[in-house]
């Protein structure tokens, strides 16, 4: 039978264990969390021009979504490198998919006035 060896690391691999953990967390916080967030944002501040806060407007499905699939894109893709990395290709696709959606609902709701 083959002895198995207790392997000791030392306090030092051990902090730099939680340091990679504590990158990996702050990675996935920054760039799938607050970057489509922040994409979402800027289309309907700065594009779209919302820039009025109604109360009936206190939870915006819409922007949900979109938040949700800028969070889905960023996971699915992190894996590809970019000269830019990923987040600034997944926030430039997901304000596209955000002001084409916005348009498309204007339209459909100025025909339907």
């Amino acid at each position: 039978m083959m002895e198995t060896k207790e392997l000791k690391t030392s306090t030092f691999s051990q902090v730099l264990l939680w340091f990679g953990a504590a990158v990996s967390i702050s990675e996935l916080m920054t760039g799938a969390l607050i970057a489509p967030l922040f994409a979402v944002s800027f289309t309907d501040y700065f594009l779209l021009h919302h820039r009025k806060i109604r109360p009936q407007d206190s939870l915006n499905v819409r922007n949900l979504i979109l938040w949700l699939i800028g969070f889905f894109a960023y996971r699915l893709l992190i894996s590809y490198n970019t000269i830019v990395g990923i987040t600034l290709p997944v926030m430039l696709g997901l304000v596209a998919v955000s002001y084409i959606w916005r348009t498309a609902e204007r339209k459909t709701h100025e025909q339907k006035i």
